[in-house]
């Protein structure tokens, strides 16, 4: 029984783990942002770090509850919130839309 459960909680939480990839992507992406926005690097370190919290709890609700699951967009979903409103006290709607809109090349 023991064994179990350090088998379940620890993969749950090498499943919460940033590795290299995500960073690497994270800081690209707010890079991004912060050229195309002229954000302070105040602003740039907060965003990166709601983007590491948002991709943190994804996966926990990947290992929790399975990908797919009506409990997994749930908790998607609630994270997103989360994640935007804090993010909009940063930025604007406007100017992520432009952001999303320049990165994708339209």
């Amino acid at each position: 029984m023991i064994t179990i459960f350090s088998i379940i909680t620890t993969s749950t939480s090498f499943a919460a783990e940033l590795n290299e990839k995500d960073i690497k992507r994270i800081e690209n992406e707010v890079s991004s942002m912060t050229d195309f926005m002229d954000l302070s690097p105040a602003e740039a370190k907060t965003i990166t770090e709601l983007k590491k919290e948002l991709t943190i709890s994804n996966r926990e609700a990947v290992a929790k509850f399975g990908r797919g699951t009506s409990e997994f967009k749930q908790a998607r979903k609630t994270a997103m919130k989360s994640y935007q409103g804090e993010l909009f006290e940063i930025i604007t709607k406007e100017e992520l839309k432009e952001w999303r809109q320049a990165k994708a090349g339209n």
